[in-house]
Parts: structure tokens; sequence; C-alpha cells
């Protein structure tokens, strides 16, 4: 019978490669991504540490832009995500990217007429007395 090594005798325990569960990589193609959640959590602060230095490199003027970030980008992958290693992620981050930017915009349109409005109001009781 075998015994058990404790694990500071053993060698080192390392990852595992992980084991092929039906992706398929399209035809001509190469994989390119390949994710679990740590890699998404990675990528998510690649995103935001890009989007965090564009702000402050513009002094607050690319933030005006951001709302658009997301709507053209779920376009782009709407598009080509016939080619991704997972199409049906690709289209479901892309419709959550398109969702999301149309709601900041139409907040944000809301905002605008909601303060017109305000400013209006303000002019029309300010000639009446």
């Amino acid at each position: 019978m075998n015994k058990p090594k404790d694990v500071g005798e053993s060698e080192a325990i390392l990852p595992q490669p992980l084991k092929d569960e039906g992706f398929e990589v399209p035809s001509g193609g190469r994989e390119t991504f390949r994710a679990n959640g740590l890699d998404v959590t990675a990528l998510g602060a690649l995103a935001s540490g890009l989007l965090v230095l564009v702000t402050c490199i513009t002094c607050g003027q690319a933030s005006y832009c951001l709302p658009l970030l997301p709507l053209v980008l779920g376009f782009a992958g709407l598009v080509t995500a016939k080619d991704a290693v997972d199409p049906k992620r690709t289209r479901l981050w892309s419709w959550l990217g398109i969702g999301s930017a149309a709601a900041t915009i139409l907040l944000i349109a809301l905002a605008i007429a909601a303060y017109l409005s305000f400013v209006l109001l303000l002019i029309v009781f300010s000639d009446a007395g």
C-alpha cells in the first residue's frame, strides 16, 4: 500500500490544463479567448483601468463619450459573434452592453429633459409675477 505523502514532501501542486469539453474552434480560425471567472475579472480590471486613464488624461472630457462605447462595441460583437469561440456568450455579452448603454443614454436624456423643463418653468413663473 502506498502511504500518502504530506504536501510539504511532494512536488508543488500546479494547475492542470482544462479538458476540452465541447469547445470547437471554428474552421479556418484559431481560439483567441477562453476564460473562467478570474480571467473575466482581470479583463474587467484592464478595461476599467484604461477608461480611468483616458478620463484622467482628457481632464474628464472623455466621460461624455462613455455611454456610446458599449453601444458601438455591442454592435461590433453582434456582427462578429458567428466567428467567436462561444457565439452564444458573445451575443449575450453584446446584448447586455447594448442594453446598459441604451438605458444610460435614456436616463441622460430624461435628466436633460427634466432640467430643461425646470428652467422653462422658472422662466414662465418669473414672467408671471
